[in-house]
């Protein structure tokens, strides 16, 4: 185990902050399987120098956070859609409430606002309209810092500067470009 590892050279695992999954499928008569949800089989504890440690099973459709990504067995991408909003709502708040110039504004969304939102989008995959609800609030709130009419055409909006557009970028469009980044 990685413990074992870590503990070959002096250091150790925070055994109390980890935690597994146990898939469980049950099959249908024609073979299809089904993740079941729940835990399943005996307790997992591992010892270390200060002892046994329990280790908490996760059920595979519960998200766990590695590395800013919450992630379930499942493929169950609720909860990090939530996380997108919450962040994308915080951000607009920020906007909101302080009197940024309209350079201040456009250079926040791009440096700030779509680096936060854009480093899970790689790896989950969300339909237009699901992320174009996450940054409705927050694309207003930009758009009405940065001088433009919240109600502005969308072409417009993430139309690129030299031909008249806005330059504010699709979260949807960011996702697709990010995939394929990636996996190229």
């Amino acid at each position: 185990l990685w413990n074992d590892e870590l503990e070959s050279v002096g250091q150790s695992l925070e055994l109390p902050k980890c935690s597994y999954y146990l898939l469980y499928y049950e099959f249908s008569s024609t073979g299809r399987p089904n993740l079941k949800a729940g835990k399943f089989g005996p307790r997992l504890v591992l010892r270390n120098s200060s002892g046994n440690i329990a280790i908490k099973q996760k059920s595979a459709y519960e998200a766990h956070k590695t590395l800013g990504h919450l992630k379930s067995p499942a493929g169950i991408q609720k909860v990090q859609l939530t996380e997108l909003k919450d962040q994308s709502d915080f951000l607009a708040e920020v906007i909101r409430r302080y009197p940024f110039e309209r350079y201040e504004a456009e250079m926040i969304f791009h440096a700030v606002y779509l680096s936060k939102l854009r480093y899970t989008l790689t790896t989950n995959y969300y339909t237009a309209s699901q992320l174009d609800s996450v940054q409705g609030n927050a694309l207003g709130v930009f758009l009405s810092r940065a001088g433009y009419n919240r109600n502005t055409a969308r072409a417009v909006v993430y139309g690129p500067v030299a031909l008249g557009g806005c330059g504010f970028h699709r979260l949807y469009y960011e996702q697709g470009i990010l995939q394929i980044e990636m996996f190229v």
